[in-house]
């Protein structure tokens, strides 16, 4: 299993950023930090079927 971090700028809206990497896979996930403010970062990400 391949695992890529990347930090964006903070002016990039997480749900677009989402959607621009995401938008044609199957299975994908956003665990967005805006409705958890106690929580770090947030995490996207998509498996492979």
């Amino acid at each position: 299993m391949r695992l890529y971090a990347a930090s964006l700028p903070s002016r990039v809206s997480m749900p677009d950023a989402f959607i621009s990497l995401h938008a044609k896979d199957e299975y994908s996930f956003l665990l967005e930090r805006e409705s958890n403010q106690e929580n770090r970062f947030s995490v996207m990400g998509a498996a492979l079927s």
